[in-house]
């Protein structure tokens, strides 16, 4: 599972139209948005989406001017597997 978090900044005068179009991207839901058109969104990987893909995307949306990856939290899909057994090496005395 993979999460970004991102700080998406929108012409203040599109930011609702942006808020509309990033809600329609798969794994994209959008936290919080400001007056002056910043936006506070998260991108999960879902149904085989690319996360990266999708930030990707977001750069290309109409009105937007910027978005900041601000946080990346990636697990494997295995995370529930017990840890693999710690390598032991042994040294020449």
């Amino acid at each position: 599972m993979t999460i970004a978090g991102l700080v998406v900044h929108a012409l203040p005068r599109d930011h609702g139209k942006v808020r509309e179009t990033l809600a329609e991207l798969p794994g994209v839901e959008v936290h919080n948005v400001t007056e002056d058109g910043r936006l506070v969104v998260t991108v999960e990987d879902v149904d085989g989406t690319d996360p990266g893909a999708v930030v990707l995307d977001i750069h290309k949306i109409a009105g937007v001017l910027s978005a900041a990856l601000v946080f990346h939290h990636f697990e494997d899909d295995d995370a529930d597997a017990p840890p693999p057994a710690p390598q032991i090496k042994e040294f020449d005395s």
